[in-house]
Parts: C-alpha cells; structure tokens; sequence
C-alpha cells in the first residue's frame, strides 16, 4: 500500500530520484491529499446513478484530510477548493447550476469556508454532495421517464415488424443492450420481450373481437409473427386459450 501511495503522488518529488514512506508522511504534514483519480471516481460513480459508492469514496477523502493529517491552514483552504472544483465539475456533469440545486445566490465555497472546523466542515461537504446526488437521481428519473415514454411510443408504431427486437431498439435510441435492458424492466416490471408479446397479443384480441372471420395466419402477420406457430403459442400463453378458442 505504502508502494501504491508513492507512485500516485510520484509527480510531487521532481527533484528527488529515490522516495521513501517518510518522505510522504512529511509533505503530507502540510498538504492535502486528493488525487485526481480520486476526484474522477467520484464523478464518474456520480454520472452512472452509484452515489453509494461516490460518497464512499468522498469519505475516505474526508477521513484522510479531516482526521489523519494534521493539515495547516493553507492546507485546509486548498482543501477547500479542491472540493469545491469538484462540487462544479459534478453539476456540469449532471447538467446543472448551484443556483438549480442551493437556490440563487449561492456559493460553494464561501459556504464551505464558513466552517472553522473540521468536523463542521466534514458535515457540511457531505451535506453538500448528498443534495447533488438527489439531484442527480431526480435528474436521471426524469430522463429514463422521457426514454420509456419514446420506447412505448416507438413500439405503438413499430410492432407490426417482425424485426423490432431488443438489440434494434437499442440500436435505434443509441443505449447499449444492457442498460436499455435494466432500465425498460425498472420501469415496467417486465423484460422487453414479454412487453412486446403481450403488446401484440391484446392488438390481436382487439382485431379479433372487431373482425372475428379473420385468418389467423394474416392476423399473426398483422401484428408482427413470422409464422402463425409462434403466434398462437403466445396468444395460448398469454391469454390461455388458442386464438381459435378465444374467436369462438
């Protein structure tokens, strides 16, 4: 670990070819410790909707510099915009403004700079990312209600297509499977496929009560079935009853 921490921070010591723990411990007597790595985590977990792993990581950061080091003033003022670089890099990435999350007139780091010490400062760094991070849930809820609103519609004019299928879908709103996937079974409470079968199933019963002399091989094609096997397999796993017996 030791080794580890060195060569994260080797760019420290420009003028020094060997360094050693000792030589940490003592420039980080004066210093704050936040790698940029660290920094980019934590964005990162942010964008993909993780914040429990975002604020993990934020507390290590906070332990580190708010318990373990002994930082001087200068130090802790670093710190402080450090955190506060962060804190708009995260809103930038979220698409938002402090005003849209702390109200108009607000200002990260005079906020943060109020606090004398490092507890109060702690709380109030956290206090700070778990707003950001409601935004950002509240944020992504509203965008993944917009994509399922486009997906039903999308499926509404596409059924008919024999095609229309999970990686075309994907491919048409430009998400990758997986998470097109996840999210369409988030919010229906069922996977794309069983969607899309009982989708064309009830269009195929209302056809049939309205035209109950139709074929059943042009209804399967009707409402998207290459073959009428497959179709009355689902319409009798759905509903129960053939669509001979359903007509009837």
């Amino acid at each position: 670990m030791e080794a580890l921490d060195l060569l994260e921070n080797k760019y420290l010591y420009t003028n020094q070819i060997i360094i050693t723990p000792s030589d940490m411990n003592e420039y980080f007597k004066n210093s704050y410790y936040y790698p940029l790595e660290t920094e980019q985590n934590i964005i990162e977990a942010v964008a993909a909707g993780k914040g429990d792993v975002a604020l993990s990581k934020l507390q290590f950061i906070l332990d580190k510099n708010l318990k373990e080091l002994q930082l001087t003033q200068n130090s802790v003022t670093e710190f402080k915009f450090a955190i506060t670089a962060t804190i708009k890099r995260l809103m930038q990435t979220i698409g938002k403004t402090e005003a849209d999350i702390f109200g108009d007139g607000a200002i990260t780091y005079l906020e943060l700079n109020l606090c004398k010490t490092p507890d109060e400062l702690y709380k109030k760094i956290t206090e700070t990312f778990e707003i950001i991070l409601k935004s950002a849930e509240q944020n992504a809820a509203q965008s993944s209600n917009v994509l399922i609103r486009a997906i039903a519609e999308y499926i509404d004019v596409n059924y008919q297509n024999p095609d229309l299928s999970l990686t075309s879908l994907a491919e048409h709103f430009n998400l990758t499977i997986n998470h097109l996937s996840r999210t369409f079974k988030k919010y229906n409470g069922i996977n794309f496929k069983d969607y899309l079968a009982e989708y064309r199933i009830k269009v195929a019963c209302r056809i049939l009560n309205d035209n109950p002399n139709i074929k059943i091989a042009e209804l399967a094609k009707i409402v998207g079935y290459d073959t009428s096997a497959s179709f009355i397999r689902n319409f009798k796993n759905i509903m129960g009853v053939s669509p001979g017996q359903y007509r009837s």
